[in-house]
């Protein structure tokens, strides 16, 4: 089904929109998907969805917190070192 396909060649970092809109057409055009279909598939996609967006948030916290010796940023004071 269109769905599981969907779901099988989505890249890491793109935006579910194809994946949700495909699942909320089969369910308005009463195509009743089977439970993997829409839910396992569906909890699998947001929650591949969170944890890529964990691992940018994590990823841009660190490199937020690490120490800039010698550069410098516009919007801050010049590195003291």
């Amino acid at each position: 089904m269109a769905p599981e396909l969907l779901h099988d060649t989505r890249r890491s970092g793109e935006p579910l929109n194809l994946f949700m809109e495909t699942c909320n057409d089969v369910l308005m055009h009463y195509l009743l998907p089977n439970s993997k279909t829409y839910f396992v598939l569906l909890i699998l996609a947001l929650a591949d969805r969170a944890y890529e967006i964990h691992q940018i948030t994590h990823t841009l916290y660190t490199w937020s917190k690490a120490p800039r010796i010698g550069m410098t940023h516009r919007l801050c004071r010049p590195c003291d070192r």
